[in-house]
């Protein structure tokens, strides 16, 4: 039988509980507070705006939390994704107009923001979430869920956030159904799906984690998922082949 990691066995370590856990619970509140933003949709949504400030917010300096869109050297394009996370001291956005445009080299994780999770809108999620796994960051197509990549593989972790489902108290299941329904091939899309005051969803494992108001540990959950995914996956990236997203510069030079 295979032993446990000790190192995955729960501690409860007081200063990470008291120092992270009062972060957390600030968030929290703050993310609250958002409910009250009107949900107009589009590229200026202040929701999603603020999400990203707001988890990006967690994140060490060296990591950014966008909104925009992700693009390969094959000119395949994600869907707008309303989180971006990526290493902004090695890598920058594009711009076409106001939107942020990341190579898909760089793009580490992203999030989806929900108003009201139903089964439209998961449809739509896994619709989009298919879309992002059918770009090629390095020419390569990226390494499966739960997997680590081999040869530089990319792998992005791809959630849902979410202030509120449309369903009663066996929402976690039905998430977990409509998620396996709208699955687009033999990929199954989404990762994470967090509900505010609800709790965390791992689709894939079948797998619930309710949220408690006193200590936000969905949310701490959900967080540190996201963040162990991102600082395990980035040192693994190559450097984007930035030169080849601006022009074919080899072929520019000349001989003196």
């Amino acid at each position: 039988m295979k032993k446990r990691n000790p190192l995955n066995k729960g501690h409860a370590v007081p200063i990470f509980i008291d120092r992270f856990g009062t972060e957390i619970k600030k968030l929290k509140v703050r993310i609250e507070e958002t409910r009250n933003l009107q949900h107009r949709g589009g590229k200026g949504d202040e929701r999603e705006d603020s999400i990203a400030n707001l988890i990006g917010g967690l994140l060490p300096n060296v990591y950014k939390a966008i909104k925009g869109e992700v693009v390969d050297l094959g000119k395949r394009t994600s869907p707008q994704l309303d989180v971006m996370i990526y290493d902004s001291s090695r890598n920058f956005p594009f711009y076409s107009g106001a939107t942020a445009v990341l190579p898909a080299e760089a793009l580490l994780a992203s999030i989806e923001v929900k108003s009201l999770l139903n089964d439209e809108e998961i449809k739509k999620s896994q619709i989009a979430a298919a879309k992002l796994r059918s770009l090629r960051p390095f020419k390569k197509q990226q390494a499966k869920s739960g997997m680590v990549g081999i040869d530089g593989d990319a792998r992005y972790f791809h959630t849902l956030f979410a202030y509120d489902v449309a369903w009663g108290d066996n929402w976690p299941a039905t998430v977990c159904d409509k998620i396996a329904e709208h699955s687009v091939g033999d990929y199954e899309g989404v990762e994470m799906v967090y509900v505010l005051g609800k709790g965390l969803v791992h689709p894939s494992r079948r797998r619930f984690l309710p949220e408690r108001d006193e200590t936000a540990q969905a949310l701490t959950a959900y967080w540190v998922s996201t963040f162990n995914f991102v600082a395990r996956e980035n040192p693994r990236r190559g450097a984007v082949p930035y030169f080849s997203y601006a022009a074919d510069l080899g072929k520019m030079w000349k001989k003196v």
